[in-house]
């Protein structure tokens, strides 16, 4: 905490004083607009219910979370850093390495520092955070009041604001990289201090930059009375205090900064835990009545799914940051972590949301029954999801979904006093809007309801003043927030065990009929426990003992977490046995509780009998008077005989959670195992040479999944003893055993990982069987790869000279797959390690033309710094790379021999080949294009890895590689391109002279335009003749486009003269479109040719947009006139794309996200038309017009417009279909509705949930390339 506190200076002008506060408020008036009113009737809601504006612009802007308050008060996290000052790292990709690398948010600081040196740092304070209150102050249901209540969250570190939670004149907001607690609104108005430093109550969350969105959220009480709250996987800094059950502190530190986070404090910041990780943004968090905790957690916008989660102690949930920006999301996906059941990761509970963000659970009171024991999600973009769950074992899974509010772009919900539900819109786009909304949904069928009333009022009163016996009443109440606010309030005033707030808990949770009101009585007896000593309440505790025996399954668990949190000692062999109870969730939560010491801040609670107490007296004495003496500070140990250690009955949980239905109680067993091993085994002492708590027992026991649950809690542990199960006779546990070693990061195992080569346990299947997917087809996972990549990868970590002559004889082995020895001779060309620091990596990457999945900025690429396999920071000591190419240098003639096989046919009659055949034949007349599937890997690894290592004798090799006719085209153009590199080059020029000749008359196209690019390198003299002839005499456009992109780069006069004739054919429409893009970025590099390039480019097309046929165009948002622009300056872009390029930029470019919204043959997003057959539909200029200007054309049954008819209505809804004379609207409030057009008087359309601006996210060949995929969708 004193780290934290030290950041007090940069906050002293945080809060404002109350007389500033008057000058921020907004003057009484009704939060309404006309675009605010034009939106409210195109929403949706579901059928009986009724949704409402409540607040709007200026009185809200950009808010991501809000809370209401016990008196019907709003209050808003806005965030003005958002895109200003809070950076998106897929938008910053070169900045991306250093980021990954960052330890603490100290070393974001620094990364930021170097990025904006000097005074430009300071440009990041220019912009706040506001903490705002909203208000109705004369009760008609529109706010009419907004205050500033708290800003000056200007750090250069900070934001933005993403998690609010108000109660009873407290608010506790989030904001990276802090969490505070601040004064609230009294009766008599808002008022705010200066700043107390112990309103901070915690710091060091948020060491990455990350993706936009993924900070600190989800502010949630739990019936536990302790404050929850979620991290995205900025990660966090595991500091001193910070308690962690379920994980060791070592194996947490390596984790934490790379993952996302649920965390759990007292309300004043003490006992700051982490509860859970493995998460990549959970933006909400909600407790059902049974006090069961959820998330629904994003994904990454690529084939995994966002993840519905429910989330336990001690639970992990498998996201590491590095996924994010690995090729195919490593192994996230290509090993299906994201499903769960690897290792220890948890499975997920279903699907409800695209773009999952705030997330509510139902009090009870307020909407139709039928809504009883649901969750509402916000789905952003496109609106609020409802959904229920079932049970699945200990867990759940989701039963049912359906649409509760719809078309808009919501950030959070939460239930009001009123039982009404609150939603926040953030309006328009992904950027920063400068506008905000708030609706209410209610059931208009409620009015008059009285217990509904009753919990208005019960929640406004407050219940300081109401005697125990009415709050005991009040933990039966149907809602929710009554019943928790009696619980919070009993405990609250309970200062010994002899108030009367102890007996009313007692009789409660002994006699109430109402499971609800024992639950509750229940959580605040374990309240009232922490706070007590551990001489007082045992006797009440021993009162309701018998609640561990009670009838209620429910009762049961949670009578083993009270007794846990309280100490009772004398409970724990009663708890250790119910491990055994028929019911899964009693046996989670015995688990649980059993593998927590029974402690409070000394020995726990013990129930003794008359003489037991004497004899406690004698020993307290004992030590007092040995203390004195010796000058120690022991304790009396606290000990209760006849405790038991369940093992038979942890080993039946671990085989129970070798399964879906059974994965939280095999998570439990671990948990347990970890704890006891950590507890009796003395950290000097290794683990095989003891058997306290059955641990050969476990780690040897006939059961796999027994072995199976042994071996995470060793991970959990770090233990290098897991590399015995290496040798397990089940190959998932060989795999799971490799999956700990190296993506833990267990260094010791490291040999015994990479003693699994050569072979990798051939005769272990290559295919590791899994459960059928959801349509019902065979599924699996690799296994071997999966397996000796982590082998490869332990060799390159140990780095002996032995070690690289390992990966080498491996790479020349032609037992082992294509892709394995591809991956070993990656490894040598990597072996140099250059020294880094976090937040200063130096790799050389000054400019991306891409995304965060180019090969430049993933960082398995970088494996001296990131881990190979799962892309976490590990860098390596600094190391050369004399021992690769050592290694290298005797397998160089066999890597580098040319393939035998049938010869390519050549031109010998003429320099320029003749034409190649047009692009969609191009497989039947030789051109391979790129390499398909694995095949030649190995070849293409051996030229990379010689050119990387600068082992410039492989010249001739490559040479001989680029003239043999058997050679596969992907590999020769692999080795003309490294003979032209800096190193070969020099020492073989005469090589690389005769092979570009030679390859200049291949009769593969891509060799062809390999060697057009590399004709100045071989021949500057002749370069610009040679390229003027391939534009004059080659037909294939891609030799065209690589002759002009040459020719850009070439310096003289000769070249501008080429490039000028190519602009005036531009000019007069003569040039083939799919060259123009290649053009103009050559020409723009010429400064005698600038002045063309405009003029060139704007007469090349008179490409527009057409004017809407009805009423404004979709740029007049919000009532603002707007002209549409023109397409012409993206003319360049409707031809000459790679369409395999394009659909990689479609699944994978993290920017545009296309995937999340859209659908290609089923997969994919809904809240946007599916594309499967968009090319049937669209031409290419409105392919490219979609992408570029999203409102200009919104495709038929997602468009919202809102009419104005002669009549005077004024209907809006969606637009199912249209025809010259009449529209078919789905309107909220009638339904599907006929409209002639002969009545519109005007018609206004709202925005497209498609974001503008996605052009700017992209380079234009990037979007040339995304065009043309699209175009193939047919």
């Amino acid at each position: 905490m004193q780290a934290a506190l030290d950041l007090i200076p940069h906050y002293a002008l945080r809060f404002t004083l109350a007389l500033l506060l008057l000058t921020l408020s907004c003057p009484a008036q009704h939060s309404t607009n006309a675009a605010a009113e034009a939106k409210l009737k195109q929403l949706q809601v579901a059928p009986g219910l009724k949704v409402e504006l409540v607040a709007a612009e200026p009185l809200l802007r950009n808010p991501v979370a809000f809370s209401v308050d016990e008196r019907g008060r709003f209050f808003i996290a806005e965030t003005h850093r958002w895109g200003n000052s809070v950076f998106d790292i897929t938008k910053q990709v070169t900045w991306l390495l250093n980021d990954l690398s960052c330890r603490t948010v100290a070393d974001r600081e620094a990364h930021l520092r170097r990025l904006f040196p000097g005074t430009n740092f300071a440009t990041l304070t220019n912009h706040s955070e506001l903490v705002r209150l909203v208000e109705d102050t004369d009760g008609d249901g529109r706010a009419d009041k907004s205050t500033v209540l708290a800003d000056g969250f200007n750090q250069f570190t900070a934001g933005p604001a993403a998690g609010i939670l108000a109660r009873k004149d407290e608010v506790w907001f989030a904001c990276l990289p802090e969490l505070w607690k601040l004064s609230s609104a009294s009766n008599s108005g808002p008022r705010l201090s200066t700043l107390d430093p112990r309103r901070l109550l915690a710091s060091g969350l948020g060491v990455h930059i990350s993706v936009s969105g993924h900070d600190l959220h989800g502010l949630v009480f739990g019936p536990d009375g302790r404050l929850y709250f979620s991290l995205g996987d900025r990660g966090f800094e595991l500091r001193p205090g910070m308690k962690h059950p379920g994980f060791s502190a070592e194996y947490l530190r390596r984790i934490a900064p790379d993952t996302g986070a649920v965390f759990r404090c007292q309300p004043d910041g003490s006992e700051l835990e982490v509860f859970c990780i493995g998460l990549r943004n959970p933006q909400g968090l909600a407790f059902d009545a049974l006090g069961n905790l959820f998330t629904v957690d994003n994904d990454t916008a690529g084939p995994d799914k966002a993840r519905l989660l429910h989330l336990v102690e001690g639970g992990d949930y498998g996201w590491r940051i590095s996924y994010q920006h690995m090729k195919n999301f490593g192994p996230w996906v290509t090993e299906e972590l994201w499903r769960g059941g690897a290792g220890d990761i948890l499975p997920w509970s279903g699907e409800v949301a695209q773009g999952p963000a705030g997330l509510a659970f139902y009090p009870g009171t307020g909407l139709p029954d039928r809504y009883t024991n649901h969750f509402f999600i916000c789905d952003f973009p496109g609106g609020v999801w409802s959904f229920s769950l079932k049970p699945r074992g200990a867990s759940f899974e989701l039963a049912a979904r359906e649409k509760f509010l719809w078309n808009l772009l919501p950030t959070h919900a939460a239930f009001g006093p009123d039982g009404a539900l609150y939603v926040s819109d953030w309006v328009e786009g992904w950027g920063q809007p400068e506008k905000g909304r708030l609706y209410r949904v209610s059931d208009p069928a409620q009015a008059g309801n009285a217990q509904l009333a009753e919990a208005k009022r019960l929640l406004s009163e407050g219940m300081e003043k109401r005697p125990e016996a009415d709050l005991a009443r009040l933990l039966a109440h149907d809602s929710m927030p009554v019943r928790l606010a009696a619980q919070f309030e009993l405990a609250a005033r309970t200062k010994s065990d002899r108030d009367p707030a102890v007996r009313e808990l007692v009789q409660v949770a002994l006699k109430s009929t109402n499971l609800h009101a024992r639950l509750h009585a229940m959580w605040a007896m374990g309240q009232i426990a922490e706070k007590l000593t551990r001489n007082e309440l045992t006797d009440q505790l021993a009162q309701i003992v018998s609640l561990l025996d009670d009838a209620e399954p429910h009762i049961r668990a949670n009578a083993c977490d009270l007794f846990q949190r309280a100490a009772l000692i004398n409970c724990r062999e009663k708890i250790a046995r119910l491990v055994g109870d028929p019911s899964p969730t009693v046996r989670y939560h015995a688990a649980i509780a059993s593998s927590k010491p029974f402690e409070l801040v000394g020995p726990g609670r013990v129930v003794l009998t008359a003489p037991e107490k004497l004899a406690q007296k004698a020993e307290e004495t004992f030590y007092q008077l040995k203390n004195k003496l010796t000058g120690s500070s022991d304790t009396p140990s606290g000990r209760a005989p006849g405790s038991i250690s369940p093992d038979e009955e942890v080993s039946r949980l671990l085989v129970e959670g070798d399964s879906a239905t059974g994965a939280v109680l095999g998570h439990a067993g671990v948990c347990y195992l970890r704890s006891v091993w950590t507890r009796a085994v003395p950290k000097s002492v290794s683990y095989s040479e003891k058997s306290y708590y059955g641990y050969k027992q476990f780690v040897a026991h006939s059961d796999a999944r027994v072995r199976l649950g042994s071996l995470a809690a060793m991970r959990r542990l770090v233990s290098p003893e897991i590399a015995q199960f290496l040798r397990d006779p089940d190959p998932r546990l060989v795999l799971e055993a490799a999956r700990a070693i190296n993506d833990a990061g267990i260094e010791p195992a490291y040999p015994a990982l990479a003693a699994l080569l050569p072979s990798g346990r051939d005769a272990l299947p290559r295919v590791l069987p899994t459960a059928p997917d959801a349509q019902g087809r065979p599924a699996g996972r690799p296994y071997q790869e999966s397996l000796l990549l982590r082998a490869l990868n332990a060799h390159y970590r140990l780095g002996h000279a032995t070690n690289a002559q390992a990966l080498a004889a491996f790479a020349a082995s032609t037992n082992a797959s294509d892709a394995l020895r591809a991956e070993s001779l990656f490894l040598l060309s990597a072996w140099e390690v250059l020294p880094a620091t976090p937040g200063n990596v130096p790799a050389k990457i000054a400019r991306v033309d891409g995304h965060g999945s180019t090969p430049l900025v993933n960082p398995e690429n970088w494996p001296g710094w990131f881990d190979r396999v799962c892309g976490l920071w590990r860098p390596l000591p600094p190391r050369n790379a004399s021992a690769a190419r050592d290694a290298l240098r005797p397998h160089l003639a066999s890597l580098l021999a040319p393939q035998v096989g049938p010869a390519s046919s050549r031109s010998s009659n003429s320099t320029i080949p003749a034409p190649a055949a047009p692009r969609a034949t191009k497989e039947k007349n030789g051109e391979s294009g790129k390499m398909p599937d694995l095949q030649h890997a190995t070849q293409l690894a051996a030229i990379a890895a010689v050119e990387k290592l600068a082992l410039t004798e492989a010249a001739p090799h490559l040479a001989a590689l680029v003239k043999a006719p058997s050679s596969p085209a992907p590999v020769r153009v692999a080795a003309l391109r490294t003979l032209g590199s800096s190193e070969f080059k020099v020492q073989s020029p005469k090589l690389l002279s005769d092979s570009v000749t030679l390859a200049l008359a291949d009769a593969d196209a891509a060799v062809r335009r390999e060697a057009v690019k590399l004709a100045a390198v071989a021949n500057a003299t002749t370069a610009v003749p040679l390229l003027a002839r391939v534009l004059a005499e080659e037909k294939d456009f891609r030799l065209h486009q690589a002759a002009l992109t040459a020719l850009g780069d070439l310096p003289g006069a000769a070249a501008d003269a080429v490039l000028a004739t190519q602009l005036t054919l531009l000019t007069e429409k003569k040039l083939s479109p799919e060259l123009e893009l290649e053009l103009l970025e050559a020409a723009a590099k010429r400064p005698a040719l600038a002045a063309r390039v405009g003029q060139a480019s704007s007469r090349s097309s008179n490409f527009s947009v057409p004017a809407p046929s009805v009423g404004k165009s979709a740029t007049e948002k919000d009532g603002e006139s707007g002209r549409m622009p023109d397409l012409r300056g993206f003319h360049a872009t409707l031809a000459g794309g790679d369409a395999s390029e394009g659909k990689r930029i479609f699944q994978e470019h993290v920017g545009v996200q296309c995937m999340r919204c859209h659908a290609v043959r089923g997969e994919g997003g809904i809240v946007g038309p599916p594309l499967t057959s968009v090319a049937q539909r669209l031409t290419r200029g409105q392919l490219l017009e979609s992408i570029v200007l999203p409102n200009a054309t919104i495709a038929l049954g997602y468009e919202n417009v809102t009419l104005v008819l002669k009549s005077g209505a004024n209907p809006s809804g969606l637009v199912k279909s249209e025809t010259a004379d009449e529209l078919v609207l789905d309107s909220p409030e009638d339904g599907k509705l006929t409209v002639k057009k002969a009545d519109i008087v005007k018609r206004q359309r709202g925005l497209s949930a498609m974001p503008e601006s996605l052009d700017k996210l992209m380079t234009r060949r990037e979007l040339r390339d995304l065009v043309e995929y699209l175009s193939t969708l047919k």
